[in-house]
Formats: structure tokens, sequence, C-alpha cells
């Protein structure tokens, strides 16, 4: 989801014909140099004229990448990359065959096959795994060798060894996967090239300025500046603090950056800003919203239909990856949304939250918690 604080590229489409409409400009071309000239499907004249359209409309494509090309080549020479993306982190736990102990070394290669069997990667043990005398199982992390983040927060599949591995039984998944990336996608890098050009020249001053700079790291999908406030002192609200500026970040829904991404990232900003102005990182607040419902459905409304389409009304809405910093979540906004889901009739009674919600912290964010839908017909 493309982060609505983030300035996006703006492609410039040279041509927008379909192969039809190229047709119909030969033929009306045709027309005007031989009128009494009948244009009959099969016929060579129209076989011709159907074949030179197909490469014309084809040419007009490859024209229209040039402009998005020629801007990746800009951005390359300021030094941004394309995210490659990062392999999902695995903790993997090998259950032995003896009780002789055994040490699996790093570097050792697995294969994870999905529960549903649609995803299969290629892991490397990321550290010696040993299984002392006695014991019968050993635990180390794996990394998968293709990016994904389709995975992450899982905690089923099928791993098997790729390596001999004749002492141990089997080898299975010790917890949730995490830190799975997906490749960049074009769109994504052509708008961070344009972030990156709407401060080409700029030193790093204004909250806004830090907030679009930030947003130039792979890891994060939304930053907000605020200037005027040290996230560290502890105390205090924006405007407290002359001569700092705080920039909350947030990864892909909402998560929050590990203490070396944050660390990377200050060092990153501070040697771009201000000479003597405090530049710090924190994670953005996120509030947790429930929300209870009873919906009257029409008559022809399935009950199923209407809760999981609520559900994920309700889910897109309280996102925070588009929600609006430090906007309050309004009981009537609410209400008005459950309104709109295909299948509710009026009236609805929404129990919780029994009032408006303000977020927490600083410019804080919000996102979906329970959702308990219920429906009456």
């Amino acid at each position: 989801m493309t982060s609505p604080d983030v300035t996006a590229y703006v492609d410039l489409t040279l041509f927008d014909r379909s192969v039809q409409d190229v047709i119909d400009g030969l033929v009306a071309s045709m027309q005007i140099q031989f009128p009494d000239w009948v244009p009959i499907e099969g016929h060579t004249e129209v076989v011709l004229l159907e074949a030179v359209a197909e490469e014309i409309w084809r040419l007009e494509q490859a024209a229209n990448r040039v402009p998005p090309a020629t801007f990746e080549g800009i951005v390359r020479l300021l030094g941004l990359v394309r995210d490659p993306g990062t392999g999902p982190v695995m903790p993997v736990r090998f259950n032995a065959a003896d009780a002789l102990g055994h040490t699996i070394p790093v570097g050792t290669r697995l294969r994870f096959t999905s529960t549903d069997g649609l995803t299969v990667l290629d892991l490397v043990t990321d550290a010696d795994a040993g299984i002392a005398v006695g014991a019968t199982f050993g635990v180390t992390t794996a990394t998968a060798t293709s990016p994904t983040a389709t995975l992450n927060g899982g905690t089923t599949g099928t791993i098997i060894p790729v390596d001999t591995l004749p002492y141990i039984d089997s080898i299975v998944l010790n917890g949730a996967i995490t830190s799975g990336r997906d490749a960049e996608t074009s769109t994504a890098y052509l708008n961070r090239g344009a972030n990156r050009l709407t401060r080409l020249t700029s030193t790093l001053v204004h909250g806004d300025q830090f907030a679009t700079a930030a947003e130039d790291d792979p890891a994060v999908v939304r930053a907000h500046g605020v200037d005027l406030f040290n996230s560290d002192a502890g105390s205090g609200v924006p405007g407290d603090h002359p001569g700092h500026v705080t920039v909350l970040v947030s990864g892909p829904a909402g998560a929050a950056l590990s203490a070396p991404e944050k660390t990377a990232l200050q060092a990153t900003l501070a040697a771009e800003a201000l000479v003597n102005l405090g530049v710090h990182i924190a994670n953005s607040t996120i509030t947790t919203v429930a929300v209870t419902a009873d919906l009257k459905r029409t008559p022809t409304a399935v009950a199923a239909d209407v809760i999981t389409a609520a559900q994920a009304a309700l889910t897109a809405f309280l996102n925070p990856d588009t929600w609006p910093y430090g906007r309050v979540v309004y009981r009537n906004d609410l209400i008005s949304l459950l309104d709109q889901v295909p299948g509710v009739d009026v009236p609805l009674t929404l129990t919780a939250p029994a009032a408006d919600v303000t977020p927490g912290g600083v410019a804080g964010l919000v996102r979906a918690g329970v959702l308990t839908i219920t429906t009456s017909p």
C-alpha cells in the first residue's frame, strides 16, 4: 500500500492508443487518399494495415517505457537502489535420532514448504545448532534465500533437510516466522526517487524534510517529523524542546522498527541535518481500537457475508498505514462506515467504542483491534 505521506512519481504516458485505435487511424488515412476504397475484412490491404498497426502499437508501448526508465537512471545516479527485500527468518528445532550429541553447522541448507503447499523456500541456518550429549534436540534460526513478507507471523509449515543429516529425525518450526520483506516494486522505487528529488539541494531542517528523508529507508513505511520535540527527554510535548526534532516511524501495518534500524536511521538523518540540531527517532504510538456492533441486515443479505464485509471495511479504515497522524476516531465515522457496508440496513447499534477515541502519544496512529460484529434481521 502506498503511503499517503510520500511524494508520488507521476508517469508520463506518451501514447495512449489501442491496436484498434491505430487501425482506425490507418483506415481513415487510406480513405482520404482513396475515397472509393472500401475496407473489407480479409482483403490483402486490410491484413497489411492490421499487421502494420500491431507493430506501431508495440513501438508506442516501448516509447511509453522511456520516461520511467530515464527517471530510474537519474535516481540511480543519486545512489538510490532498489530494495531487493529480505528472506524471512525462521526459528527451527532439530530433533535428534539419538542422545549422543551433535552439531548442525552454520550454513546448513533446509527447505520449507508452507501448509498450503503454495510457497517453497530454501533456507540456510544462521548459526550452529548444538545438541548436547544426553539431549535430543537443538535450536537455531534459518533465513530464507528468497525475499517474501507473506509468511511473517506464521507458525506452521514443513521443513526438510537439503544437506545430509543422518542423525536428525525431524526438523520443525520453533516459533513464529519474522523479518521477511518483499522485493520493492517499481512503483515504490520510483516514489522513493521522487522523494529524493524533492529534497535534493536541501539540508534537513524542518520536520517534514526529515520525514521525507526517513522514507528513503526501505524499512520505513511511514514517517512523521515533529519539530521542537525530543522523544528521548521522557517528558514534554512538541514545542518544549528547541533545537530538537523527532521523527516518528513505522513499518508495514504499523510495525515498530528494531533498535538497530532506528540507530542506523538516526545516524543517516543526523549526517544530513542542520548543524547543532538534535535528531531523534521513535516508533509511532499505535492505539488499538476494538469495535463491537450489531448490524440490521437487509432481507436478502447473508449474515456471514455482511459480517465479513463489515470486518474488512473496519480493518481497512483503522489502518496505521493510512490513518492521518493524531486524528481522532469518531463514533459517527464508524457508524457511517458500517451503514455503507453491502447488506446493512438501518438502524445499527455501535456498542464499542463507547466514545470517540483519541490516539495515544504524540501524533498517534490507530489499528483495528477485536472486531465483534453480529447481525440481526
